[in-house]
C-alpha cells in the first residue's frame, strides 16, 4: 500500500499540545524534541503503513497503533491515507467507546 498523505484529526492535535504543554512546563527544548520524534515516528507509516500493531479495544484491521516511549500513536489506515487519531500517554486510562 502506498500512503499518499498523513492526516492529524482535531484530537490528535489536541493531544499534541496537551503534551507540548505538559513538558513545556519541565523543560521547553525537551517539549520541542519530543515532539518532533513523535512526528518522526509517524512519518514512517509512510513507508511503512502496516508496521503498527491492531488496536486490540478494538479489533479493526484498519485501526492501529504504533509505540513511541510512553505514547500509543494510534492511527486509522483509509485507502491511501493515515489519519492520526489519538497519540495516548499509556499512563493515563483509555475506554475507546470515549476515546477514539
Amino acid at each position: 500500500m502506498q500512503i499518499t498523505k498523513i492526516k492529524w484529526i482535531d484530537s490528535a492535535k489536541k493531544d499534541l499540545r496537551e503534551i507540548n504543554t505538559y513538558i513545556k512546563s519541565q523543560s521547553p527544548k525537551f517539549a520541542k524534541i519530543q515532539i518532533q520524534r513523535i512526528f518522526e515516528q509517524v512519518d514512517k507509516l509512510k513507508q511503512f503503513p502496516f508496521i503498527g500493531l491492531v488496536l486490540p479495544e478494538h479489533n479493526d484491521e484498519n485501526i492501529r497503533y504504533i509505540l513511541f516511549g510512553a505514547y500509543r500513536i494510534i492511527y486509522l489506515l483509509i485507502e491511501n491515507e493515515v489519519h492520526i487519531i489519538r497519540v495516548w500517554h499509556n499512563a493515563r486510562d483509555f475506554n475507546p467507546e470515549d476515546d477514539l
